[in-house]
Protein backbone atom coordinates (compact mmCIF):
# COMPACT_ATOMS: atom_id res chain seq x y z
CA UNK A 1 0.00 0.00 0.00
CA UNK A 2 1.32 3.40 -0.79
CA UNK A 3 2.17 5.92 2.40
CA UNK A 4 2.94 9.13 1.70
CA UNK A 5 2.93 13.06 3.80
CA UNK A 6 2.96 16.05 1.66
CA UNK A 7 3.48 20.18 3.61
CA UNK A 8 1.32 22.32 2.58
CA UNK A 9 0.11 25.82 2.86
CA UNK A 10 -2.72 27.01 5.03
CA UNK A 11 -6.05 26.46 3.66
CA UNK A 12 -8.02 30.13 3.08
CA UNK A 13 -10.72 30.12 5.89
CA UNK A 14 -14.17 28.92 5.24
CA UNK A 15 -15.94 31.45 5.03
CA UNK A 16 -13.30 32.69 2.04
CA UNK A 17 -14.07 29.61 -0.50
CA UNK A 18 -17.42 29.86 -1.65
CA UNK A 19 -18.98 32.79 -3.35
CA UNK A 20 -22.52 33.43 -4.53
CA UNK A 21 -22.77 33.47 -8.46
CA UNK A 22 -26.46 33.90 -9.19
CA UNK A 23 -28.35 31.18 -7.85
CA UNK A 24 -25.59 28.59 -6.96
CA UNK A 25 -22.06 29.08 -5.26
CA UNK A 26 -18.96 28.49 -6.83
CA UNK A 27 -15.55 28.57 -5.73
CA UNK A 28 -13.76 31.73 -4.63
CA UNK A 29 -10.48 33.50 -6.48
CA UNK A 30 -8.85 32.25 -2.96
CA UNK A 31 -10.32 28.68 -3.01
CA UNK A 32 -8.96 28.16 -6.77
CA UNK A 33 -5.53 29.57 -6.05
CA UNK A 34 -5.42 27.35 -3.33
CA UNK A 35 -6.50 24.39 -5.30
CA UNK A 36 -3.79 25.78 -8.01
CA UNK A 37 -0.86 25.54 -5.57
CA UNK A 38 -1.90 22.04 -3.78
CA UNK A 39 -1.81 20.81 -7.47
CA UNK A 40 1.61 22.46 -8.38
CA UNK A 41 2.93 21.17 -4.57
CA UNK A 42 1.40 17.68 -5.64
CA UNK A 43 3.46 17.40 -9.08
CA UNK A 44 6.86 18.76 -7.65
CA UNK A 45 6.41 16.18 -4.92
CA UNK A 46 6.45 12.78 -6.96
CA UNK A 47 4.40 11.09 -4.94
CA UNK A 48 2.22 7.76 -5.90
CA UNK A 49 -1.42 8.36 -5.67
CA UNK A 50 -3.67 6.39 -3.31
CA UNK A 51 -5.66 3.46 -4.49
CA UNK A 52 -8.53 1.53 -3.59
CA UNK A 53 -9.02 2.84 0.55
CA UNK A 54 -6.75 5.07 2.61
CA UNK A 55 -7.02 7.08 5.64
CA UNK A 56 -5.77 10.76 5.78
CA UNK A 57 -4.47 12.47 8.40
CA UNK A 58 -4.38 15.94 8.54
CA UNK A 59 -2.01 18.45 10.82
CA UNK A 60 -2.09 22.29 11.32
CA UNK A 61 0.47 24.13 12.87
CA UNK A 62 0.05 27.35 13.51
CA UNK A 63 2.46 30.39 14.63
CA UNK A 64 -0.08 32.29 16.57
CA UNK A 65 -2.60 32.33 19.61
CA UNK A 66 -5.80 32.66 17.10
CA UNK A 67 -8.89 30.78 17.49
CA UNK A 68 -9.41 28.43 14.76
CA UNK A 69 -11.97 25.93 13.94
CA UNK A 70 -9.54 22.38 13.50
CA UNK A 71 -12.97 21.27 11.58
CA UNK A 72 -12.69 24.27 8.83
CA UNK A 73 -9.19 21.74 7.62
CA UNK A 74 -10.10 19.18 5.75
CA UNK A 75 -12.79 20.29 3.17
CA UNK A 76 -10.84 22.53 0.79
CA UNK A 77 -7.14 20.30 1.43
CA UNK A 78 -8.77 16.88 0.07
CA UNK A 79 -11.10 18.83 -2.64
CA UNK A 80 -7.44 20.24 -3.84
CA UNK A 81 -5.69 17.08 -3.30
CA UNK A 82 -8.42 14.88 -5.48
CA UNK A 83 -8.29 17.68 -8.19
CA UNK A 84 -4.31 17.21 -8.46
CA UNK A 85 -4.72 13.01 -8.57
CA UNK A 86 -3.30 12.49 -5.29
CA UNK A 87 -6.07 9.93 -5.04
CA UNK A 88 -9.46 9.03 -6.79
CA UNK A 89 -12.13 10.95 -4.79
CA UNK A 90 -12.77 11.83 -1.25
CA UNK A 91 -15.91 9.75 -1.08
CA UNK A 92 -16.46 7.07 1.81
CA UNK A 93 -15.44 4.72 -0.99
CA UNK A 94 -11.99 5.17 -0.54
CA UNK A 95 -11.73 7.82 2.21
CA UNK A 96 -12.28 5.77 5.06
CA UNK A 97 -11.32 7.93 7.54
CA UNK A 98 -10.24 11.42 7.68
CA UNK A 99 -8.81 13.12 10.92
CA UNK A 100 -7.90 16.71 11.72
CA UNK A 101 -5.63 17.84 14.32
CA UNK A 102 -3.29 20.54 15.50
CA UNK A 103 -0.03 20.83 16.57
CA UNK A 104 0.18 21.70 20.41
CA UNK A 105 3.49 23.44 19.90
CA UNK A 106 3.63 26.70 17.56
CA UNK A 107 5.18 26.64 14.30
CA UNK A 108 9.04 28.37 14.33
CA UNK A 109 8.52 29.36 10.79
CA UNK A 110 6.78 32.57 9.89
CA UNK A 111 3.80 30.78 8.07
CA UNK A 112 1.14 28.48 8.73
CA UNK A 113 1.45 25.47 7.24
CA UNK A 114 -0.24 22.00 7.59
CA UNK A 115 0.86 18.09 6.65
CA UNK A 116 -1.06 15.59 4.75
CA UNK A 117 -0.52 11.93 5.48
CA UNK A 118 -1.94 9.20 3.68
Amino acid sequence: MTHWTIRLPFPPPSNHRMIPRGQRLIKSPQAREYADQVSYLWEMADLRPMSGQFKVRIVGYVNDYRLWDVDNLPKLINDSLCRAGAYPDDSVKYMRECTSACCEELSLEADRYVTVSA
